[in-house]
């Protein structure tokens, strides 16, 4: 399937769609209150067909509408977002065959993402923000854990499972099409 060689508007009406699937998938992760958040498979899905440009697009378009319609907290998560979309984008071992390689790849994307969205977490709402992994936020910080540190090693973690869900489930999606 030819995907570079789209014309624009066909380029921005798949990137519309990815912010539906992104937004959809948000939706379905806030409702449910699950630790992983299910808002970046379009981002990610962008950023392997288009690039980074597109992908951080994308991110940020998500951002906005999602914390107009439905969860005011999306809008200060836009540069995690951003930031998603153009390493997605732009490490190639994420998008790589071998699952180990996307494993690894997924894993270096999501530290710095990771920390963009601690630091949100923290710093503008104090730990807790509408996910479901503030609750897990929570019972760290009652241990005795510091804020910081507490919204780090969750949001890595849920971070990290989030983002290798999103990056397999792109793949094979991608995968099924480039076989029609």
């Amino acid at each position: 399937m030819g995907f570079q060689k789209m014309t624009k508007n066909k380029k921005i009406s798949i990137a519309a769609m990815a912010v539906a699937i992104n937004l959809i998938g948000g939706l379905i992760a806030f409702a449910l209150r699950l630790p992983i958040y299910m808002d970046s498979l379009g981002t990610i899905l962008v950023a392997f067909v288009f690039g980074p440009f597109w992908a951080a697009g994308v991110g940020a378009m998500s951002s906005i509408v999602n914390g107009i319609l439905f969860d005011y907290f999306s809008f200060f998560f836009l540069p995690a977002q951003v930031l998603l979309g153009i390493l997605a984008g732009s490490v190639k071992g994420v998008q790589s065959g071998r699952v180990w390689k996307k494993g690894v790849s997924t894993f270096a994307v999501s530290i710095p993402v990771s920390i963009v969205s601690a630091i949100i977490a923290a710093k503008v709402f104090g730990t807790i923000t509408s996910s479901g992994s503030s609750y897990i936020v929570q019972l760290l910080r009652v241990a005795g854990m510091s804020d910081i540190s507490a919204v780090f090693i969750v949001q890595f973690l849920t971070d990290y499972a989030d983002k290798l869900f999103a990056v397999l489930f792109a793949s094979e999606i991608i995968r099924r099409l480039n076989k029609r």
